[in-house]
């Protein structure tokens, strides 16, 4: 549990972290919305599917940073990469509607952008209940040992 929430909450800060330091917004000219969008879009596209990544391979990744050989799959790991990849199409459609809007004149695509919040929300919504009930599940399958009990 600790490995699979660790995972999302870095990656997930880190993609926090880029865009309220300004690190993204400063480095694009505004007049320039075809690169802002791209770059944007992209990099929240980016963050998602490595941490999509590291989801799939999480008990190797697991087992490569705790040295133990005790790491095992759990139920949930293969649930939240798929919140992840949805939230990468998400970013990659936003970055192909963006393209068509600036670059092409297709001022009427901006189905994906005026939704892109709720369409993301719904994921993050999902992806916390699944960490609460994976949080719940984990509890009720721990049974203390004897030695902890005194």
């Amino acid at each position: 549990m600790i490995h699979i929430s660790g995972i999302m909450f870095t990656f997930t800060a880190l993609n926090h972290a880029v865009f309220e330091l300004g690190l993204i917004n400063d480095s694009v000219p505004s007049e320039n919305q075809l690169l802002q969008g791209t770059i944007i879009y992209g990099t929240q596209l980016l963050f998602n599917i490595v941490t999509a990544l590291l989801l799939i391979f999480r008990v190797q990744f697991s087992r490569s940073i705790s040295q133990s050989k005790d790491v095992a799959l759990t139920y949930f790991d293969g649930i939240f990469h798929w919140f992840f990849l949805y939230m990468g199409l998400m970013n990659l459609l936003a970055m192909l509607e963006n393209i068509a809007w600036s670059y092409f004149e297709m001022k009427s695509w901006t189905f994906i952008y005026d939704n892109f919040e709720g369409l993301i929300y719904v994921a993050w919504s999902i992806c916390c209940g699944t960490v609460l009930t994976m949080m719940i599940c984990g509890a009720k399958s721990y049974t203390p040992q004897e030695s902890e009990l005194s």
